[in-house]
């Protein structure tokens, strides 16, 4: 018998991926889907004091995020992600769209992406500690938009910084201005472990 052999391209079975045979171009496929249902017993003097006559409901469902895109590499030094969010039901907005070169040291982007602002908008909606961010980060929180960046990858501090113009909105409302925008991080002990 023939040992077993890997084809051209291989997909990996736990996320869609192609990969070519020489690990130089990379295709993979993302989404998330995040809903929520609440229930609710508001009483029966909450009308009044909401100066509402009609019953509140009791039932309530909202899809908080619903996204799909791709994302991937190529000749081993760009980056690319195409992301859409499907989460308002009337219109369908643009999540990530970018391209980036990597260098040894950071690497450079530009399309359209969250702008560098804090630890907390910039954490991943998978992974942040609770439902949904903080007041105060909402408060202050910037858009994605588009722009080019610089940012370090290096294993004990971080930094980046870009230019970022308004854009034209979906309704076709031209909005004037531009934007600075950075991000600098430091860990001062690292133990060499996870």
């Amino acid at each position: 018998t023939e040992p077993v052999r890997d084809d051209d391209p291989s997909i990996q079975v736990r996320r869609f991926t192609v990969d070519s045979a020489d690990g130089q171009h990379r295709f993979r496929f993302r989404g998330r889907f995040q809903f929520d249902v609440g229930r609710a017993d508001f009483g029966s003097g909450i009308p009044a004091v909401a100066r509402q006559s009609a019953e509140f409901p009791r039932y309530g469902t909202i899809v908080r995020r619903a996204r799909l895109g791709a994302l991937g590499y190529m000749y081993k030094n760009w980056e690319w992600q195409l992301e859409a969010d499907f989460s308002d039901i009337e219109e369908t907005e643009l999540a990530n769209a970018y391209i980036a070169y990597l260098t040894p040291r950071g690497r450079i982007v530009a399309g359209h992406f969250k702008e560098p602002f804090g630890l907390e908008y910039a954490t991943s909606s998978r992974r942040i500690t609770f439902l949904e961010r903080s007041a105060a980060s909402d408060a202050y929180k910037v858009n994605r938009e588009p722009g080019v960046m610089y940012e370090t990858i290096r294993p004990n501090w971080y930094a980046a910084f870009g230019v970022f113009g308004g854009g034209i909105e979906f309704d076709r409302a031209v909005r004037e201005g531009w934007a600075l925008s950075g991000r600098a991080s430091f860990a001062p002990y690292l133990s060499g472990t996870d």
